[in-house]
């Protein structure tokens, strides 16, 4: 029974490194990168080569997706959109970043300026 229970525990204690091998994660960024292009809606679209992955805590990979807009109405206009992957339930969804590339919706002329 001892031996049965020591077995068991060091084949637990063994899972967390056989999840962090090279391989799964590129399998992660695979899998994660297409669910945000396919999330984008884009035509043509590209991604940042590398994700910004958050801890296992939150478990989430960021990824920037650029292409263009598929609506008629948008007449080719280029886009960029923010991609949160959530590794558990391997979904992703997208928020629009065009106001972070606006440095006068980010950062107004008339916004108080921090003296240094």
């Amino acid at each position: 029974m001892m031996k049965a229970l020591m077995i068991a525990g060091l084949a637990i204690a063994a899972l967390p490194a056989v999840a962090a091998t090279p391989q799964a994660y590129e399998e992660l960024d695979r899998t994660s990168s297409l669910a945000c292009l396919r999330a984008s809606g884009f035509r043509d679209a590209a991604y940042a080569p590398e994700p910004l992955r958050f801890s296992d805590r939150i478990g989430v990979d960021a990824r920037l997706v650029t292409g263009t807009y598929a609506q008629s109405d948008m007449k080719g206009k280029q886009g960029m959109v923010l991609c949160l992957y959530d590794r558990k339930s391997k979904r992703a969804e997208v928020v629009d970043a065009a106001p972070w590339m606006s440095r006068k919706q980010v950062w107004p002329d008339d916004a108080p300026q921090k003296k240094r």
